[in-house]
């Protein structure tokens, strides 16, 4: 929550002083602005499905431990 609040209010700055300046410059920014956030959003999304993939692995890895050894005591 704490670095949401300061991200957001970085934002607002860099906003206010963007559209402050009262040249063009803000428009160029904000033109060029989707091809630095939609790399970064893609990047998330791709690491977070392999950290889920990691962890299902994981997860699966234990659990067939446990069957194993649930079929090594009933025999």
């Amino acid at each position: 929550m704490k670095y949401g609040l300061i991200f957001g209010a970085a934002f607002l700055v860099g906003l206010m002083i963007i559209f402050g300046t009262g040249s063009e410059i803000g428009f160029y920014i904000m033109a060029v602005l989707p091809f630095v956030v939609y790399p970064i959003l893609i990047s998330l999304a791709v690491w977070f499905f392999i950290s889920l993939i990691n962890l299902q692995k994981e997860r699966n890895r234990y659990l067939a431990e446990i069957v194993r050894k649930l079929e090594k005591d009933n025999t």
